[in-house]
């Protein structure tokens, strides 16, 4: 369970730094059914919500829960 979160955390990753696809395409391509689920385990997974090439994944699930 452990390894696919962890592979699935890379994929997001990959994704939000290539910036081609919304939020929530991503939580879907990587299998989350939720925002919250997503957040909580790439907290987990990565110490943090912030970014790795500037996009700050905060504002990113505020905009989410916002909109």
């Amino acid at each position: 369970m452990k390894y696919l979160q962890r592979v699935r955390i890379e994929n997001a990753k990959k994704h939000l730094e290539k910036g081609l696809k919304t939020f929530e395409e991503i939580i879907y391509d990587v299998s989350y059914e939720d925002s919250s689920t997503f957040s909580r385990i790439f907290l987990k997974n990565t110490g943090s919500h912030q970014s790795f090439t500037g996009i700050n994944i905060d504002s990113l699930f505020f905009s989410h829960i916002i909109s």
